[in-house]
């Protein structure tokens, strides 16, 4: 089980569809196998834009400095989360849960109800 086939077997029906499409967007942008949409100035700072730049809060803007400020925000769980419309303290559990399911990573106790319906997502698409 790996992060692609659970995003894959994720449909329309699947309980907290958008907390797992967040977890799995989050995590492949942490591991940089996804990255946001965006842009380089000719200063070499990265600015955010499409999606990434309607859901973006708070944020330190781009300087010589911080060149990589929205960049680094754009990686964060609470961005995945508002990306896809979803509840970050689920997105937060959920992947925990999908950690623990790929890479045997320890599992809190708030997160055990997820694994579960991970497994039940990727064996009822399997079938």
């Amino acid at each position: 089980m790996n992060i692609k086939s659970i995003e894959s077997a994720v449909t329309e029906n699947t309980p907290n569809r958008e907390e797992i499409l967040a977890a799995c967007l989050y995590l492949k942008r942490r591991d940089r196998e996804a990255h946001p949409e965006g842009y380089f100035d000719k200063a070499g700072r990265w600015y955010s834009s499409g999606r990434d730049a309607e859901v973006m809060t708070v944020c330190r803007l781009p300087s010589r400095a911080w060149p990589l400020s929205e960049m680094h925000a754009c990686r964060a769980l609470c961005h995945c989360a508002r990306y896809h419309d979803a509840d970050e303290l689920k997105t937060r559990r959920i992947t925990n849960a999908i950690e623990h399911l790929v890479s045997g990573k320890k599992l809190t106790k708030p997160a055990e109800q997820y694994v579960e319906l991970i497994r039940v997502v990727c064996t009822t698409v399997s079938i």
